[in-house]
C-alpha cells in the first residue's frame, strides 16, 4: 500500500473517531444517556435480538437442534450478562436518565411505538 493511500485511510479513520454521534463515551458529558435513537427507541438490546432472530431462523431453515440450543444458550448468557453486569454499570454511569429509559424500553421484546426521553 502506498503512503498516499495509507494517509487517506488514516484521515478517514480520524474523521470517523471525531464524528458527532448520539453516544460518545470519551466526551466529558458522560452523564448524558445517548441510547434513545434508532432501534434503541424500541428495545434496549437490538443487536442481540438480531443475532437471536438470525440463529432461530437458521435453526428452522436447517432443522438443526444444535443451532436452536445455541440460540437459547446465547440468549440466556446475554440475559445474565446484561442483568448482572452491564445494566447496573449503565445505571451508575447515566443515573436517572438510564433508569427512566430502562423503565420505558423493554430489554428483549420491542415496543410498538418509539420511546422519547422526557425533557428533564
Amino acid at each position: 500500500m502506498d503512503s498516499g493511500c495509507a494517509r487517506s485511510i488514516q484521515r478517514r479513520f480520524q474523521e470517523i473517531l471525531s464524528a458527532e454521534t448520539a453516544n460518545q463515551p470519551r466526551r466529558k458529558d458522560r452523564k448524558r444517556c445517548g441510547k434513545s435513537l434508532g432501534p434503541y427507541q424500541y428495545v434496549r438490546n437490538p443487536m442481540i435480538i438480531a443475532v437471536v432472530t438470525m440463529l432461530i431462523g437458521e435453526a428452522l431453515h436447517l432443522g438443526s437442534h444444535v443451532v436452536a440450543v445455541w440460540a437459547v444458550t446465547f440468549l440466556v448468557l446475554n440475559h445474565i450478562y446484561f442483568t448482572l453486569l452491564e445494566e447496573p454499570g449503565l445505571v451508575r454511569r447515566f443515573g436517572p436518565a438510564y433508569v427512566e429509559y430502562k423503565a420505558a424500553v423493554p430489554r428483549w421484546i420491542p415496543r410498538s411505538t418509539p420511546w422519547q426521553a422526557s425533557n428533564g
